[in-house]
């Protein structure tokens, strides 16, 4: 089969394997097939890999939680892995908050440093405004993922995290914040640490070309798509593992890629307002009274001077410049 040709296969979840709850068609052809050179890649941000595997495990598709990668769990171990000591406020599942301070991390919505947002299915207007209030006091925002929707039965739409974050921005227009979900780099390359293969010999399958496509493009990966959308190559997974040669198309799109230690082990990030960022140089934490640079290290405050110009807090009249 043409599949052999690549040593790790990097698979959506909602709309190739799963929709819904139940099995898509080809779900299991696929997973018996490639074993443990398959790795899910997901924006799913309410389950971490245990209760994901778990849940599958139940459809009997099974996956190891070490070959799980999402968007949520990702966030908070990139989190824990730079920022351990801050307080971070976290908008999501009771399985999200549980797994960050399972690694470490303070839950504190009093006076956060960080606030993370991922798929909170009580979202209200309560949160919306104690979230916007602590961004405004200086804590920096990071989201899982901005996705507005994943394929549900029956072809619905299940809302996801990016509906929250356009409330969030359509409070603070001018937001400058990170997100670690597909498109960014940082999914992939959290999956890629997973397996021992090179670039070329991986594929990426998904259904989302805004997110799966581009995603696997800014990693210069070999693409190709399921599903309904006009551009997939291929109608689902059953379809695709009955092919005989891989489709025109989902060749990998050279381009700069990011290299590995711009977004693993330097937690420093350049923002842009009002939109995703890419993992560039520097990334600020800080309270009201005292903002500054995350340390390199991830566990303590470096104490560089604060860029006034990289800060979601508004001037205060007594700052000076």
């Amino acid at each position: 089969m043409w599949l052999d040709r690549y040593r790790g296969l990097l698979c959506d979840l909602d709309g190739c394997l799963v929709a819904g709850g139940r099995l898509l068609p080809g779900a299991r052809d696929l997973v018996a097939y490639a074993r443990d050179r398959l790795i899910i890649v997901s924006n799913n941000s309410t389950d971490t890999p245990a209760t994901l595997a778990a849940k599958l495990a139940r459809l009997n598709l099974p996956i190891a939680p070490e070959r799980i990668v999402l968007a949520g769990a990702t966030a908070v171990e990139h989190l824990a892995a730079t920022v351990r000591q801050a307080r971070v406020a976290i908008y999501g599942a009771p399985a999200i908050v549980r797994y960050a301070k399972s690694l470490g991390l303070v839950v504190d919505h009093d006076r956060p440093h960080v606030v993370l947002l991922t798929r909170d299915r009580h979202f209200s207007y309560a949160r919306l405004h104690r979230l916007v209030r602590q961004i405004e006091r200086g804590a920096d925002f990071v989201v899982s993922n901005v996705d507005v929707s994943h394929p549900g039965p029956d072809g619905s739409r299940v809302l996801e995290t990016g509906v929250l974050l356009a409330a969030v921005k359509a409070c603070l227009p001018a937001i400058k914040y990170m997100a670690i979900g597909k498109p960014s780099p940082l999914l992939y390359q959290a999956a890629m640490g997973r397996i021992s293969a090179s670039q070329g010999e991986l594929l990426a399958i998904g259904d989302n070309p805004a997110t799966d496509q581009e995603g696997a493009r800014r990693m210069a990966l070999a693409c190709l798509l399921v599903g309904g959308d006009p551009r997939a190559h291929f109608q689902n997974l059953a379809e695709l593992m009955q092919s005989r040669r891989p489709p025109r198309g989902s060749e990998p799109v050279r381009g700069r890629r990011l290299r590995p230690r711009e977004f693993h082990g330097d937690p420093r990030f350049r923002v842009a307002p009002g939109r995703e960022i890419e993992p560039e140089r520097r990334w600020l934490t800080g309270t009201r009274r005292n903002r500054r640079h995350i340390a390199v290290t991830g566990s303590r405050h470096s104490g560089i001077a604060p860029d006034e110009n990289r800060c979601n807090r508004p001037r205060c009249a007594g700052d000076a410049g």
